[in-house]
């Protein structure tokens, strides 16, 4: 085929980036594959272009006889269905092609014909390295007028409403940032550690405002926010919430049960585990090496979150609390609080509801009831007689055993790999 003549038009490839490419790159002209007259490139431009993506993100894996072979992974960088598509075919002959010219003077083609490929391994070095100076600068630098930190995350969380759950075909069920409507009723719990029986009493007399997010002036700082920030801290059932606690054995703990009076916007971070974003992500992007990193730093971010801060160790929780304090004033649209696992008994989780939501001095933000229009309410109240007091009999320890050989860990152990899943 006459390379001059075989041109490829924007409207002949599915990649909205690419179509983009070829109308900026392009001339008008007659598309060799549909014939209508529009801004086009040649054949071998775009095979140009495929080959950078494949050797900069593709890895041949013959040897190993796993992957797909080159008319798959083209088909799919094109947005054509069949492999057995003329277009696919002629970018697949420009990559596998080598004139005996060039064979003469030592050359080779630049991809096996027969070769099996996959997915390079990515291992999110640019988005640890971005989430470490972010780490840093918080701590270390500047928290208040932080806009190196305000940066890094609008770009962390960018989209976050487009990702779903890749485990589930329900998608009123995968959402990462997911709805939880008050007519749901569902059950979510609060506790305190009484030390005395006067304080015990002072609940049972109190409940709804004793176990809610305390007021402002009593609002120690926590996961997910500074001191003097009131926050709801709870969970989904009483065993976690009460193991959240870490209460001494001997002790008690008292428990009450609450719900929502108006539906909330919260981030499930153990959803985010198994999430993808639904935005189409294209490999002709400059930047999709590190949005390929920012999608698999994301999956292991619930990591970094639920894991258990040690006493006099608290100042680590000044990141969570930056990120709980982007996510409920400058994220847009507003987030009302996060779901979390539970470091202190597995498989629970914990939901935290941020100050707009449990604070009655919040303007803007009370909702008021249809019976009393003029009394605020919190976004969420106790429900009665369901108060319980729970005396600490034992403690259950879990750990694991490793070989300790003096090095640091590893922070890109956590990251699978050539089995994991690919979302391109």
């Amino acid at each position: 085929m006459d390379d001059q003549e075989a041109v490829v038009c924007y409207g002949c490839v599915g990649d909205e980036y690419l179509k983009t490419l070829i109308k900026k790159e392009g001339a008008a002209a007659k598309c060799f594959y549909c014939k209508k007259k529009r801004k086009a490139i040649t054949i071998t431009l775009l095979s140009d272009w495929i080959a950078e993506v494949m050797l900069s993100l593709f890895e041949n894996t013959s040897v190993w006889e796993r992957g797909d072979d080159l008319n798959f992974h083209v088909a799919e960088m094109l947005g054509r269905d069949d492999t057995d598509d003329v277009l696919v075919g002629d970018v697949c002959g420009e990559l596998v092609n080598c004139s005996q010219w060039d064979i003469m003077q030592g050359g080779e083609a630049r991809f096996d014909e027969f070769g099996l490929y996959m997915p390079r391994h990515v291992r999110p070095i640019e988005a640890e390295r971005k989430w470490q100076d972010f780490k840093t600068s918080i701590m270390h630098k500047s928290r208040f007028f932080n806009q190196s930190g305000k940066e890094f995350l609008e770009w962390l969380f960018a989209n976050i409403d487009s990702f779903r759950n890749f485990r589930t075909t329900d998608r009123n069920e995968d959402a990462v940032v997911r709805t939880i409507k008050a007519t749901d009723c569902v059950d979510l719990f609060r506790a305190r550690e009484c030390k005395s029986v006067d304080e015990a009493r002072e609940i049972s007399n109190n409940p709804a405002d004793q176990l809610a997010a305390p007021p402002k002036e009593k609002a120690r700082a926590g996961r997910m926010n500074p001191e003097g920030v009131p926050v709801f801290y709870g969970a989904f059932d009483r065993e976690t919430c009460v193991a959240e606690l870490r209460p001494a054995v001997g002790g008690s703990v008292i428990s009450g049960q609450f719900k929502l009076t108006r539906d909330l916007r919260v981030l499930d971070f153990k959803r985010l585990e198994d999430a993808y974003e639904h935005a189409p992500l294209s490999l002709f992007d400059p930047e999709s090496r590190l949005k390929i990193e920012r999608r698999k730093f994301l999956t292991t971010f619930h990591d970094k979150i639920k894991s258990p801060v040690l006493p006099k160790q608290e100042h680590e929780y000044l990141t969570t609390q930056v990120i709980a304090e982007y996510l409920s004033t400058q994220h847009t649209p507003r987030i009302d609080g996060v779901i979390f696992s539970s470091a202190q008994n597995s498989g629970g989780l914990n939901i935290v509801l941020f100050a707009h939501v449990v604070s009655l001095e919040s303007v803007g933000e009370v909702v008021r009831p249809p019976h009393d229009p003029n009394k605020p309410t919190r976004g969420i109240e106790y429900i009665p007689e369901t108060l319980r007091r729970h005396k600490i009999t034992s403690v259950k320890f879990k750990f694991d055993d490793e070989k300790y050989t003096g090095h640091e860990f590893d922070p890109f152990g956590t990251y699978l790999d050539h089995d994991e899943d690919w979302d391109w």
